[in-house]
């Protein structure tokens, strides 16, 4: 047998197309594989680029890139925005992505990214971030995914009152944090259990309950759990207790 270094023609991707497929096939398992790229342009110029695959239940992106001229008026979060439009509610449950500390790191938490991983490296533009977006939820009231979705996509719209982020800290005893940061992340964590009930989100989490106001996305209190009831009719929801 000899091993050799080739570009890659029709008759390499036939194999691994076949291949692939078949040995899903023989795991039951769901392809689902395709290849994407989106581009922006103005007026026939190309500002950016975004690729990347999708396959089993999960999209991976794999280039973002946009150009010199373009940054900072958007086009990044509009290709991102573009990917996660495509697959939602196409069976696919999540978006993967890596990206290196020179590189997007806070870009994509603004995106409401949740940080798995960090790869460090002794040169720390080097280190490796991982990162991951859910884009389909399971609903604890009513099947209404796209009132939970709603939530999670406007992450960056999440905020709190001066008074509010005082009471946060005296109610869960988190002394001198970034109340709306740390609220975030409980929101996009997979622990969360989200549910919507009139006009607020409540999000249940380990042992404490964080209500959001669904028209100002205010945070607007978060307690432990004993100060919280339980909704008679659906276990899954609760309310301020009276």
């Amino acid at each position: 047998m000899e091993i050799k270094r080739v570009v890659e023609n029709d008759r390499i991707g036939e194999f691994i197309n076949e291949e692939f497929s078949q040995y899903a096939t023989d795991c039951v398992v769901t392809l689902n594989f395709e290849e994407f790229c989106f581009v922006a342009e103005d007026n026939g110029k190309i500002a950016g680029v975004i690729t990347g695959r999708a396959y089993y239940n999960e999209v991976h992106i794999g280039d973002l890139i946009v150009g010199m001229a373009y940054r900072r008026d958007g086009v990044g979060s509009k290709l991102v925005a573009a990917v996660e439009d495509a697959y939602r509610g196409k069976g696919y449950e999540k978006i993967a992505l890596t990206t290196f500390g020179f590189q997007a790191p806070e870009f994509y938490k603004k995106l409401g990214y949740k940080l798995e991983f960090v790869r460090k490296d002794k040169d720390p533009k080097l280190s490796k971030y991982f990162y991951l977006k859910k884009i389909n939820f399971s609903s604890g009231i009513n099947g209404k995914e796209t009132d939970i979705q709603k939530l999670v996509d406007n992450i960056d719209r999440v905020h709190t009152t001066d008074l509010g982020a005082d009471r946060i800290k005296k109610n869960l005893s988190l002394g001198e944090v970034d109340v709306v940061e740390w609220c975030k992340s409980k929101i996009l964590s997979e622990k969360a259990e989200i549910s919507k009930q009139g006009k607020n989100w409540y999000v249940c989490i380990e042992g404490c309950i964080i209500t959001v106001n669904a028209g100002s996305y205010t945070i607007i209190t978060a307690h432990k759990e004993k100060n919280i009831k339980r909704n008679a009719e659906n276990p899954g929801l609760v309310s301020p207790r009276d």
